[in-house]
């Protein structure tokens, strides 16, 4: 597999063997009319499909594959001693996708899309209650659609504002108190004033984002001194939507490049990884997960 030229050490980069599971239930939620469906293919899986079919064969819905996480404390070490270049070091080839139609029509209609596994939304959503919201009041959820994995209320909150592609899906999701319809891939411009939120979240969307240092630019000019910038993300894609860099590289890789977007905004600071891969008794339980946080400074 591919390593990128100017990533720290060839060892970060591994390839690990994923094992297929029973596709999952859908998981019905009071607070929404539809049922989330199963999460998308991991990157592995469909790297794996497209060697083997035609193009016009591969899969249009989402389907289940299971992934393996990084082993324990491998995602604080990808950051340990990052050594990133002196000058942003990605080319408009990295950004390039499979499917480089409008995204205005892959998302035109609803995708009510469960994006991780259960055991891992579970792990996302506490850590967003015990760590990330406490203290905060203005949240803005970027690339938001039907589920933010955070609670509908918390003692500090005061509202929680959606960017997303779809005004079926941004209705539909609880926990938001506003919301805006853009597209980030056609203008990275957040319709926000100067320092208007405490928290800004990426949940299981940043490989779609073709335009991130624009876009990371934009989330430090809307945060608020000291406020919080979050990015979480798994091994799961609507493949021929994510970005090249993304689908030509792994997890280690994945920690790195988001950090190296928060690295290269000299507003942020404090970059630093929490692996929140489901594990039982050690070993891997569900979907990868991890979150790339940073500091307004």
């Amino acid at each position: 597999m591919h390593l990128l030229p100017f990533l720290p050490s060839p060892t970060l980069h591994k390839s690990f063997k994923h094992q297929s599971h029973n596709q999952l239930p859908r998981c019905n939620f009071k607070t929404l009319k539809s049922s989330l469906s199963p999460p998308q293919p991991s990157r592995r899986a469909f790297l794996s499909a497209l060697s083997l079919l035609p193009v016009a064969l591969l899969p249009a819905t989402p389907s289940t594959s299971q992934a393996r996480c990084l082993p324990e404390r491998a995602a604080k070490q990808v950051l340990h001693h990052p050594n990133y270049p002196d000058h942003w070091p990605y080319t408009a080839a990295d950004f390039r996708r499979f499917d480089e139609t409008s995204d205005d029509q892959f998302y035109a209609s609803p995708r009510i899309t469960r994006h991780i596994d259960r055991a891992a939304v579970d792990s996302l959503r506490a850590f967003y209650q015990t760590t990330l919201l406490p203290g905060k009041s203005d949240v803005l959820d970027l690339c938001s659609s039907v589920e933010s994995y955070m609670p509908t209320n918390w003692p500090s909150r005061k509202s929680v504002t959606g960017l997303g592609m779809n005004t079926v899906e941004l209705q539909q999701n609880p926990a938001l108190t506003a919301y805006v319809v853009r597209d980030l891939n056609k203008n990275p411009k957040l319709p926000f004033e100067d320092a208007a939120f405490d928290l800004v979240c990426c949940a299981m969307s940043i490989d779609y984002l073709t335009h991130p240092r624009q876009i990371v630019s934009e989330v430090a000019r809307v945060l608020r001194k000291h406020g919080t910038v979050a990015f979480s993300f798994s091994d799961r894609v609507f493949a021929t939507k994510a970005i090249a860099l993304w689908m030509s590289s792994g997890d280690e890789d994945h920690i790195y490049t988001v950090a190296s977007y928060f690295h290269y905004t000299p507003s942020l600071s404090n970059v630093d990884v929490v692996d929140l891969s489901p594990r039982r008794r050690g070993s891997c339980a569900g979907d990868p997960l991890y979150v790339v946080t940073a500091r307004r400074a």
